[in-house]
C-alpha cells in the first residue's frame, strides 16, 4: 500500500495542490455561503431609512 501511495503522489504530485486548492473555495460556497440568510432583526428598514 505504501507503494501505491507513493507512486500516486509521485504521479500526480504537482496537480495536488491545485486540486487541494479548487475544493477549498468550493466547500466554502456549500456551508452556509451563499444560501444562508439570517433573520432580518425587527425594525431594520425603519433604521435603515433613518440612516
Amino acid at each position: 500500500m505504501k507503494e501505491k501511495v507513493k507512486a500516486f503522489i509521485q504521479k500526480y504530485g504537482r496537480q495536488l495542490p491545485a486540486l487541494a486548492l479548487t475544493v477549498a473555495s468550493v466547500a466554502t460556497l456549500c456551508c452556509r455561503g451563499d444560501w444562508y440568510q439570517p433573520e432580518e432583526p425587527e425594525g431594520l428598514s425603519e433604521f435603515a431609512r433613518r440612516k
